[in-house]
């Protein structure tokens, strides 16, 4: 039996943002400089969250980037992707764009959640097209820390791709059913 996944790619279409300043409060309808609302990519085994130089959430704008349209920026901006208990992540790629021409940040980091492994760190570059990531995918059951620092806001992320699998190390509960029919049954067969 191979194990349920779900698909998921962050586009930053739609009513995804805020106007709460923390990306609380309803979804709405994006305008530029708007937050993300932190309910955005949530899935019912992963939740997503954004944060930007310190504060609780990122920006969305629409026009400018070079590459597609409608991207989440910051100037030193992480998106945290973490499942629930009995599934993982497998990070499978995202996109960066620079605003309007080459620009340069100084670390893109993509780390395990709170393990730093499986992962890597690119140590900055400078871009001047949609520039798709490297060294994916990569797949843990902590989740994952996308970062990217030095931007200066002139950065974007589009078109986050992840699947949610099931983590095939947690025993499925039929799993634990046929185990406990089995010792049954060995119980059973000893009394006899």
């Amino acid at each position: 039996m191979s194990a349920p996944s779900w698909a998921v790619v962050l586009t930053f279409d739609g009513d995804i943002c805020s106007s709460d300043v923390n990306g609380g409060g309803s979804a709405v309808s994006c305008s530029n400089g708007m937050s993300i609302h932190q309910s955005y990519g949530d899935q019912a085994n992963a939740n997503v969250t954004w944060s930007n130089n310190g504060a609780p959430s990122m920006q969305w704008w629409s026009t400018g980037w070079l590459g597609t349209p409608n991207q989440a920026w910051g100037s030193d901006f992480v998106i945290t992707i973490i499942p629930t208990a009995g599934y993982k992540i497998q990070l499978n790629s995202f996109d960066l764009s620079p605003f309007t021409d080459t620009r340069s940040y100084t670390s893109l980091s993509v780390l395990g959640h709170g393990t730093g492994t499986p992962g890597f760190n690119d140590g900055g570059d400078t871009i001047s097209i949609l520039t798709p990531s490297p060294g994916l995918p990569l797949t843990s059951s902590a989740g994952f820390d996308i970062s990217v620092v030095g931007t200066f806001g002139n950065i974007g992320i589009d078109n986050i791709d992840f699947d949610v699998v099931l983590d095939d190390a947690v025993p499925e509960p039929a799993t634990f059913g046929i185990a406990a029919l089995a010792l049954g049954a060995l119980v059973l067969k000893k009394r006899s």
